[in-house]
């Protein structure tokens, strides 16, 4: 098969008159068995072909690799993807809750990790970590807060074991989300801390000349707060569970400005990601009480889009363009539903494809990160129930899949029909194209595989025959390669004179 590939099926009868036209371009639902006088755009039923993630066209759907990396006693409740040792590829860095932390070095596949120990408390642990080169040294380092003895602190990457621990003081309250960055633009990273009881956002900030770390109270009315980013102007995103609101912190003068930049239930996440490809970062976030995923441009009276009301209770997010169309697509765990999905963007962020990634008991967290260094962002998820760290492939294709088109009336007495595809076969994919016609829709009878350019079936025009019904069938030995089709056309006659 080769790129905008036509096979034509020619049911061969008497002369015959002009007849009608009938072309499916797009699938947008299954369901619609028929008999209808045309395609429209709906079919009968489809197993392993995506039909919503390009629009107007058919294409094997995704089958994500799970790969399994370890298990953490205590479980998982932090978790980054990052190249921690700065070889190229993408390392894990993983937190137990309230206990050790812990990086595993990929060596170049994502197949086999070599384990490094960060950190192993006495007592509380840190709950949240993320990576950042804090010290402006060339390598990364890790900073971790922790409820259990209200700590905040960081770990200094000093090129072997062990790493430094440096314990920083933000004040009152207890210290929860956390990330770091150059807030400031000065060169140099913070990191920012949200505190809980009481509520507080808080910047520590340090001087390069004696190392020490300097408390700058953001917010002191804060509550509850779950997640927060520093955006790459120097703002802030903060998520805030019992105000039900994401707040955006923006400098003015000597202070920050404060904004409610989204409101949704029981916000667990926030983060931001260009979802409409202009450039310019929005705002990605979930609402945990109404299932729901939404983005919206941080630009004031932007509205928000649903990205998803699939994932149960969604409570981790990552973005990333991990099927590699250029766009960014959204990952989301789910601990109630102990699962990961992601939900690809088709193109300008009007409209997102699910996609199933994998199962894992209590899913608590996830990041994004290329793993098996094929240059599409992977998935890395860790449990909080059972401490299993996985990584899924999630831009890899199924070997095979299927679509059955609804069953269409070729009109009283037929004398011919043709039935057309065009797309795209890439080399070690294939597409096969078969028909059933009846004169009774109830009994559709046996599939005739269509071969060649020129198949003489017109023998299942007999006794009546006025239903028709396709199927398409996709399949690829290459993992990375789909086969395409968009458009089937089918051609009908009436029957003349001969």
């Amino acid at each position: 098969m080769g790129r905008l590939a036509s096979l034509v099926l020619t049911l061969l009868a008497a002369s015959a008159a002009p007849g009608a036209t009938l072309a499916q371009t797009e699938w947008t639902g299954c369901g619609a068995f028929g008999p209808a006088r045309d395609f429209g755009s709906g079919f009968t039923s489809a197993e392993g072909v995506d039909w919503l993630g390009s629009p107007g066209a058919l294409t094997l759907d995704r089958d994500p690799l799970v790969h399994g990396v370890d298990v953490i006693q205590g479980g998982i409740s932090s978790l980054v993807a990052a190249d921690m040792d700065g070889d190229g590829d993408c390392d894990l860095a993983a937190c137990a809750f309230r206990g050790r932390i812990v990086i595993y070095e990929n060596t170049g596949s994502g197949l086999t990790f070599v384990v490094h120990p960060v950190f192993t408390p006495e007592a509380f642990g840190p709950e949240r970590i993320v990576a950042s080169d804090i010290d402006r040294d060339g390598d990364m380092d890790i900073a971790g807060t922790s409820r259990g003895d209200g700590t905040l602190a960081w770990w200094e990457n000093a090129g072997g074991l062990p790493w430094i621990r440096h314990d920083l003081d933000p004040g009152a309250g207890t210290p929860f989300p956390l990330d770091a960055g150059d807030i400031d633009l000065d060169g140099s990273d913070e990191i920012l801390a949200g505190l809980e009881m009481p509520g507080r956002l808080v910047m520590m900030d340090r001087d390069p000349a004696d190392a020490g770390w300097t408390a700058t109270e953001i917010d002191g009315d804060l509550p509850s707060p779950q997640w927060i980013e520093i955006l790459p102007d120097g703002d802030l995103l903060a998520s805030s569970f019992s105000d039900s609101t994401v707040y955006l912190y923006s400098i003015d003068g000597a202070g920050w400005d404060r904004t409610a930049a989204a409101r949704a239930r029981g916000p667990l996440c926030a983060i931001p990601a260009d979802m409409d490809g202009d450039g310019v970062p929005d705002l990605v976030f979930c609402s945990a009480w109404d299932d729901t995923v939404f983005w919206k441009p941080l630009a004031e009276g932007g509205a928000s889009t649903v990205i998803s009301t699939l994932t149960m209770a969604p409570g981790g997010l990552a973005a990333a363009d991990v099927d590699g169309d250029g766009d960014t697509d959204v990952v989301v765990s789910s601990e109630a539903a102990g699962e990961v999905a992601w939900f690809a963007n088709c193109g300008d962020g009007s409209r997102f494809a699910p996609h199933y990634a994998a199962q894992i008991t209590g899913c608590s967290c996830v990041s994004a990160g290329d793993l098996d260094g094929d240059g599409l962002p992977d998935a890395a998820a860790g449990s909080i129930d059972d401490g299993s760290l996985i990584w899924a492939a999630l831009g890899e294709y199924g070997e095979t899949g299927s679509l059955t088109s609804s069953i269409v009336h070729l009109g009283p007495d037929p004398a011919s029909a043709s039935l057309s595809w065009e797309g795209d076969a890439p080399p070690g994919t294939s597409v096969r194209l078969s028909v059933r016609v009846s004169a009774d829709r109830t009994r559709m009878g046996s599939w005739t595989e269509v071969s060649g350019r020129d198949a003489d079936i017109s023998h299942l025009l007999s006794d009546g025959a006025v239903f028709l019904q396709y199927r398409i069938e996709l399949a690829s030995t290459d993992r990375n390669s789909t086969p395409r089709v968009e458009s089937v056309t089918l051609l009908t006659g009436s029957a003349l004179s001969l």
